[in-house]
């Protein structure tokens, strides 16, 4: 092999990793799971240890600790009975508001919980079903709530909340 088609052979050799590399020059990290059909039972063990800890903590009127449970930053979203979107400051005051507000928790439990695991994201829905009275007002309801997770170096986050009305038929 002449110089000249060596100089060609280990050039096209170069050329996949060259193509792999990103803007930084690094190798991107291979994806090792299939995020849709992995099941990730440690993970969703932990997170349903927070829905549990998030029950206790509203029952023992704990807001602090409620709040503790959530990631607030700018990413933060939050829908609420089919409003506007709300952010971080909304949230919180409002999880201050209404939970610290009531005088007793008769029910606050889940029905139907899902939990899925996407790598360091996670959604869950359940169906909360709850008694509150707020003064002399007894209020009863079931809902539908989605949090979305996500992990940090301080566990797993809520980033994301949906809460509203379960329709009366379900």
């Amino acid at each position: 092999m002449s110089g000249k088609s060596f100089g060609v052979f280990v050039s096209f050799l170069a050329l996949p990793a060259l193509y792999s590399c990103n803007d930084s020059g690094e190798r991107p990290q291979a994806v090792q799971d299939d995020l849709i059909n992995t099941e990730y039972p440690e993970d969703v063990a932990e997170i349903e240890a927070v829905l549990a800890d998030i029950q206790l903590t509203i029952r023992e009127g704990d807001i602090d600790r409620l709040i503790s449970h959530h990631a607030y930053s700018p990413k933060f979203s939050d829908f609420q009975d089919g409003g506007m979107r709300t952010g971080a400051t909304e949230n919180e005051r409002n999880e201050r508001e209404f939970f610290g507000g009531a005088s007793s928790i008769e029910k606050f439990e889940y029905a139907d919980p899902k939990i899925s695991v996407y790598g360091d994201v996670a959604v869950a829905t359940v169906h909360p079903d709850v008694e509150m009275t707020f003064g002399d007002q007894a209020i009863a309801a079931r809902r539908q709530l989605t949090l979305v997770f996500a992990r940090t170096e301080g566990g797993w986050k809520i980033v994301h909340e949906h809460n509203s009305p379960l329709n009366s038929e379900a």
